[in-house]
């Protein structure tokens, strides 16, 4: 999928960044298709559950996707909501769940 958005116009490429500000990863989002693709190896691993990732306006987030594991790196890939359109200052955020503080985050 990430090469299938890689390639339409108007895909945007944010890096994800955690709490320190480094990058840890990537992301591509596509406002025409409404999907998104995230790619890390930077997230420690769970001993319960697993990382959302959601889409953050305000302070207030929505469900976007389970995070994936697979030898060592997470991912996510597939549709967003017709209803969430991107603007500047909105993130994507990784987390344990919609109220945890975000492991990492990528802002539009």
């Amino acid at each position: 999928m990430m090469a299938d958005l890689s390639g339409q116009p108007g895909t945007r490429e944010l890096v994800l960044r955690d709490a320190t500000g480094a990058a840890a990863g990537v992301a591509l989002v596509s406002p025409t298709s409404h999907q998104v693709a995230l790619f890390t190896d930077a997230l420690p691993r769970l001993s319960q559950g697993g990382y959302g990732c959601y889409f953050e306006r305000a302070g207030q987030r929505t469900w976007i996707g389970p995070m994936q594991s697979a030898e060592g790196v997470q991912f996510w890939a597939g549709d967003m909501a017709d209803s969430i359109e991107m603007t500047a200052g909105d993130k994507l955020v990784v987390a344990e769940d919609a109220s945890a503080p975000s492991m990492l985050s990528a802002s539009f």
